[in-house]
């Protein structure tokens, strides 16, 4: 085998492993799937439904940060703006896996059923907690739990390993950062 030196070099293990074989050189840290959705090369559901995650790791990603006392200057646009992404995230999801059928969501692992309940809770929690319905500590607790819950119960294998990419383990370091925070500091 021939090393193709046009390629670059990754720290994604599978990829180190993978150098010699040009075919499957970051297929797993998705450096040449990011143009294949970007130029819609495998079709517009493929590259839709990547953004749809992307999308959704933004929102969830967003809510976090805004509970950490760093950006509590922003917690309103922070929020805002994960309330809409995740929002755009759910409905896009139910029509595309689904088809807006509560038969079909019923068809699904019980696992799967609950992840969207999850998502279900973690969302009315950030309605309400955005609009005052609901402390800014219920908002904190209800959403972190609920939308880590969410992403967990739908991204895991039926070994109940979580299927991501690296990058998608920040929700979860950012969770404890928000946990440890309010058990620290307050």
């Amino acid at each position: 085998m021939k090393y193709n030196s046009s390629i670059p070099l990754s720290t994604c293990q599978k990829c180190l492993q993978s150098i010699f074989n040009p075919d499957t050189v970051h297929e797993f840290c998705g450096e040449r799937e990011i143009t294949d959705v970007l130029l819609f090369k495998r079709g517009a559901r493929f590259s839709l439904v990547e953004f749809n995650k992307a999308l959704s790791l933004v929102g969830l990603t967003l809510m976090l940060f805004a509970f950490l006392p760093q950006f509590a200057s922003q917690n309103k646009e922070l929020l805002w703006i994960s309330m809409n992404s995740l929002w755009i995230h759910s409905a896009y999801s139910m029509y595309q896996f689904y088809g807006y059928s509560p038969k079909k969501l019923m068809s699904e692992p019980k696992i799967k059923q609950a992840s969207v309940v999850f998502g279900q809770l973690s969302h009315a929690s950030l309605i309400a907690g955005f609009f005052g319905f609901i402390s800014p500590a219920a908002l904190l607790w209800s959403s972190t739990i609920a939308g880590i819950s969410h992403f967990w119960t739908m991204e895991v294998d039926y070994k109940y390993r979580l299927q991501v990419r690296p990058y998608a383990y920040l929700p979860f370091v950012l969770a404890a950062a928000v946990v440890g925070y309010q058990f620290v500091y307050l």
